[in-house]
């Protein structure tokens, strides 16, 4: 006679909408359960669905869903903003400035989501508690190289030279006084010579098109 087959029922990997990955990649055996992670922007709902086999049955538990959330926002010369991932509605970040910084606002910033947008309340400021705006961190710029390699001051700038034949696009960074805080005008970036006529080319199609 044939002899039966004893390998047991296997879970079959699911989908979950708006996931960066679900994993392991394979099927898993009763007891084991799959790690869903979610996109940037989104949170988790619920739990990681465990298999469970009966008989000749194998069937995931409930699946969590992804929905939109709030991500980490970034608040100069802050300390730390925790959690330290995305956070759904309802739920709220904590901001903890620097020594030498005063929280001004505060420090519990709520999100929001509606629909599918995910909003904050306004953000916290910290200031120096000798009331200057501080000074800006070095930028980091991808193939481009920049200094000088420490802070400046407000009214100061960096100086970005792009690798090689690449091209910088964009005014050297400049520090300046926002929100009473110390930050960085928009930052440069160093493209090709192609992308850069490329790019020239589709704006002028784009002024000819509207003719």
């Amino acid at each position: 006679k044939p002899l039966k087959s004893t390998s047991s029922p296997k879970c079959s990997r699911p989908t979950v909408t708006n996931s960066a990955s679900v994993t392991p990649s394979t099927d898993i055996g009763n007891g084991e359960k799959y790690t869903v992670t979610c996109k940037s922007g989104h949170t988790k709902s619920g739990s990681d669905p465990t298999c469970t086999v009966t008989g000749t049955t194998a069937s995931l538990s409930a699946l969590p869903t992804c929905v939109p959330g709030c991500s980490v926002p970034t608040v100069a010369n802050a300390l730390s903003v925790t959690p330290a991932g995305p956070i759904g509605n309802g739920v709220s970040f904590t901001v903890t400035c620097n020594n030498g910084y005063t929280l001004s606002g505060s420090g519990t910033v709520l999100c929001t989501v509606t629909g599918t947008t995910a909003s904050l309340a306004t953000l916290p400021t910290c200031t120096r508690d000798d009331g200057s705006p501080g000074r800006c961190s070095v930028p980091t710029i991808k193939n481009a190289t920049v200094a000088p390699q420490s802070s400046i001051a407000v009214g100061e700038s960096y100086t970005v030279k792009c690798d090689g034949s690449l091209k910088l696009m964009g005014d050297q960074p400049t520090c300046e006084t926002k929100d009473n805080s110390a930050k960085l005008s928009s930052l440069p970036t160093c493209s090709s010579a192609v992308a850069n006529a490329m790019s020239v080319v589709v704006v002028v199609l784009a002024v000819l098109y509207q003719f």
